[in-house]
């Protein structure tokens, strides 16, 4: 598989994987999104038409769709559109810009970066980065996400805060995040008693401890989360974690490998099989 890091929207209009179909059909196949053979049911090689159809070469007549598997099932998108779609996404564009790009609308646009993000926790769950470890120091702590909101229905209970509890490793800047709705942690461990040193901080009184405990890496780690989710002018509740998923994915690599990493993690799931 051919290099992704660092590549950019003219290498990939140069290459025409931007602007032919055939040529992204081509591009895809290259970096292992799309098989080259699908077998058919009596056996038989199936063989590419043009019509995103394919059947038998021989007596069989069977015809299968080329948009198999969870990324692409019942997707009307081109390829050309579904690489736009991803590049500008790992760029960081905004969706009114991702819909101007790849020329389509506005719920296909959230459809797609909503699959993005799921694949982002998907990539997070298969591969676990371990936090912590001796001779590190994991800053913890909790910080409110969405705040509590009256209800539409006068006679129906508010909306309650939404909270995030997480830590960061101070050594590899790596950080995790569990969402709560409770305003305060109702109990905390006691770390002591399974070998960790547990060390705290009282704001009330100092904002660093005489032993030098502070949680300014943690805090910078929710202000650039929060950042991020004010950027998109308001999200749902049921996809924040989706979009804290999709921050601590881009967290843990440098920007130049973020079309790379996401063309890899499509590839691993079910193929675009001919």
């Amino acid at each position: 598989m051919a290099s992704l890091v660092g590549i950019n929207s003219r290498r990939m209009s140069l290459c025409g994987a931007f602007l032919e179909n055939e040529k992204a059909i081509a591009w895809a196949r290259t970096h292992g999104i799309l098989s080259t053979r699908k077998v058919c049911e009596c056996g038989g090689n199936m063989v590419e038409q043009q019509l995103r159809s394919a059947r038998d070469g021989r007596d069989c007549r069977k015809r299968d769709s080329l948009r198999v598997g969870p990324c692409f099932d019942k997707s009307n998108i081109t390829m050309v559109q579904l690489l736009t779609i991803a590049y500008h996404w790992a760029e960081e564009r905004t969706q009114d810009a991702i819909c101007k790009e790849a020329e389509i609308s506005n719920k296909t646009c959230v459809d797609w970066c909503g699959l993005l993000r799921e694949i982002c926790t998907e990539e997070l769950l298969r591969r676990p980065t371990i936090i912590g470890g001796p001779g590190h120091v994991v800053a913890i702590d909790e910080s409110l996400v969405a705040r509590r909101k009256p209800s539409s229905n006068a006679q129906a209970r508010p909306i309650p805060q939404q909270w995030v509890f997480g830590g960061i490793d101070t050594e590899t800047k790596y950080g995790y995040s569990i969402l709560k709705r409770r305003s305060k942690i109702s109990e905390v461990h006691n770390l002591l008693d399974i070998g960790y040193i547990h060390r705290t901080v009282n704001h009330s009184v100092q904002y660093v401890s005489p032993t030098g405990v502070h949680t300014n890496d943690i805090e910078s780690l929710w202000s650039s989360a929060k950042r991020e989710l004010r950027r998109r002018n308001g999200v749902k509740r049921d996809f924040i974690p989706t979009y804290l998923d999709e921050f601590l994915w881009r967290q843990r690599r440098p920007k130049n490998r973020y079309f790379a990493d996401i063309i890899k993690s499509i590839a691993e799931k079910p193929k675009y099989q001919f």
